[in-house]
């Protein structure tokens, strides 16, 4: 009885030491890579804003905003899916940026229902005379 109560007590204490990662946690989707990437300057305007995640996105689900450096709105962009890989979305770029220093707002869903949403600048440089 006394080896019994012994095993109990280690087994609680081995699984109380275990390091367990927070669910939540788990199922929340993460920008992990963008183009144009966080605090780019760019030679040349971009075509596109492409988003990676850690998760696969619902391109219906997701929105990308490109502002001006005022924060004022520029251009909503139409979200696709990349069909190569669901964790990638894009947005095409309608007309050519000018130089000057340019925010992408992103919103998504997490698998968990969850909005996830971030911004980040780049710029593009002027072009020498």
């Amino acid at each position: 009885m006394r080896r019994r109560a012994l095993l109990l007590a280690l087994s609680a204490a081995l699984v109380a030491s275990s390091p367990v990662p927070a669910a939540p946690a788990l199922l929340h989707t993460a920008l992990v890579k963008s183009a144009p990437a966080k605090a780019e300057t760019l030679a040349t305007p971009p075509t596109e804003v492409r988003l990676w995640f850690s998760q696969p996105i619902d391109a219906a689900l997701a929105s990308i905003e490109l502002l001006k450096a005022d924060a004022s709105p520029l251009a909503k962009l139409a979200v696709t899916a990349d069909p190569e890989d669901k964790k990638v979305v894009f947005g095409k770029l309608e007309t050519p940026l000018l130089a000057g220093t340019y925010i992408v707002s992103w919103k998504t869903s997490s698998s968990d229902g969850h909005v996830v949403k971030g911004k980040y600048l780049f710029t593009v440089a002027a072009k020498a005379a």
